[in-house]
C-alpha cells in the first residue's frame, strides 16, 4: 500500500486552511482510491452518507464506518476509467473487526494497481462489525 507523506509545515498549513475555510473534511489517499472523512454520521445512516458522498464526488461510495464517521471513497484523479465497487467480506468468526486486518484482507483479495483494494470495518447491526472492501472495478 502506498503511503502519502507530508512535512510538518505542510500539515500545519493544511490544518490552518481547513480551519479558516470552515472545512471539516480530511482527505486521505489510499493508493489510487482517495478517501474523504465527512465527519460524524451522528444519526445519518450509510445510505444518507452514500448520497452525500455521491453528490460531492462523482463515482463516490460513502458509508458510516465502525467509528461512526462518514467516509467517502472515490477514484483519485487520473483513474476516470474505473469506478468503485464495494464487496462484503463479512464478520470475523472470532468476533470484532480490525481496520488493519480488514485492509490487509482486501488488499490481498483485490491486489495491484488495477483493483487497489482497501478495507474498513462497518457496523452491520450494533455492536457487530463486518469487513467491507472498496476496490476499483
Amino acid at each position: 500500500m502506498k503511503k502519502v507523506s507530508s512535512s510538518p509545515s505542510n500539515a500545519s498549513l493544511l490544518f490552518l486552511f481547513s480551519l479558516l475555510a470552515g472545512v471539516t473534511m480530511l482527505v486521505e489517499v489510499k493508493g489510487q482510491i482517495c478517501c474523504e472523512n465527512y465527519g460524524s454520521c451522528d444519526g445519518r445512516t450509510t445510505p444518507d452518507c452514500n448520497t452525500f458522498c455521491a453528490s460531492n464526488r462523482p463515482r463516490g461510495n460513502g458509508s458510516c464506518d465502525a467509528t461512526d464517521y462518514c467516509r467517502c471513497f472515490y477514484p483519485c484523479a487520473g483513474r476516470g476509467d474505473k469506478k468503485l465497487c464495494k464487496y462484503y467480506v463479512g464478520p470475523n468468526p472470532q468476533g470484532g473487526c480490525s481496520d488493519e486486518d480488514c485492509d490487509s484482507t482486501c488488499s490481498q483479495k483485490f491486489p495491484g494497481y488495477d483493483q487497489d483494494g482497501h478495507g474498513l470495518c462497518q457496523a452491520v447491526e450494533y455492536p457487530n462489525l463486518a469487513c467491507y472492501c472498496i476496490h476499483l472495478c
